[in-house]
């Protein structure tokens, strides 16, 4: 295919697409009972933290069963910090739809969802489920369109977060920024990956890059300030942090950028 064409390949041979995304979905190592099962006590436990209004409101669109009820309440769900949970309703959705803006749209939030059990600690156990969800999400665009970028990346994000061969998913982002230099998913992708591997400096260079492009971004304010933290740059980390805390809206994201400031 032309993605595998483009972007992955091995010494001997180049590596099928659906052999690609099957080393991918065997990272899911519960079965489907299990899954089930741990996303109904996940429910509940997140249905008991709401406010009162709000377990009213999703009691409500939850009767619904419809398809805009399932965007409804993964907007609902996001909207109460709670990525897992809107990960969910936002597959379902795409299962619904079959549109490719809703797949991405789950792809993006399952993976925001590995992030959360990574900073929070909470629903370890969920993590590889969260993967699988967005790996599947991001088959189901490649499938119809094997040159969709952002489900590259996204593909590539599942491999280095643990979904598949890490290596594999760093050819594919070195790849498609190669190409685009200015691809700030890929470069805040690489910058986390550098991070993960102690290759500080790199990841600062990688930082400095989305930086200069969206001086906004939290999410790159924040793997700076852990960049420089490491290479002793104290200061000058705590100055990122700052800012980051500024611009961050997110409770788990808040709190850990707090860790850092403390």
């Amino acid at each position: 295919m032309v993605f595998l064409n483009k972007f992955v390949k091995s010494k001997s041979s180049i590596i099928s697409l659906t052999g690609l995304l099957l080393i991918v979905s065997l990272f899911s190592l519960r079965s489907i009972p299990e899954q089930q099962s741990a996303i109904s006590r996940l429910h509940d436990k997140s249905f008991e933290k709401l406010s009162t209004q709000d377990q009213v409101e999703i009691s409500k669109i939850e009767s619904l069963n419809s398809v805009e009820s399932l965007e409804q309440l993964s907007k609902k769900w996001l909207a109460a910090d709670n990525p897992l949970m809107a990960a969910y309703e936002a597959f379902k959705l795409s299962n619904k739809t079959g549109n490719t803006n809703d797949w991405l749209n789950s792809g993006k939030i399952a993976l925001e969802s590995v992030n959360y059990i990574q900073i929070s600690g909470n629903e370890e156990s969920l993590r590889n489920y969260f993967l699988d969800l967005a790996s599947k999400s991001y088959d189901a665009v490649l499938s119809k369109d094997s040159e969709n970028t952002e489900a590259m990346i996204g593909i590539a994000s599942c491999m280095v977060n643990g979904g598949g061969p890490p290596m594999k998913g760093i050819q594919i982002l070195l790849s498609i920024v190669a190409q685009d230099s200015a691809n700030i998913d890929v470069l805040l992708q690489l910058g986390e990956f550098a991070i993960q591997s102690g290759q500080f400096d790199k990841a600062v260079e990688r930082l400095q890059g989305v930086l200069e492009i969206d001086p906004m971004n939290a999410v790159a304010l924040v793997n700076m300030g852990k960049a420089l933290n490491a290479l002793g740059k104290t200061e000058e980390a705590q100055s990122y942090m700052k800012q980051a805390l500024a611009l961050e809206t997110r409770n788990y994201r808040r709190n850990e950028i707090l860790n850092y400031l403390d």
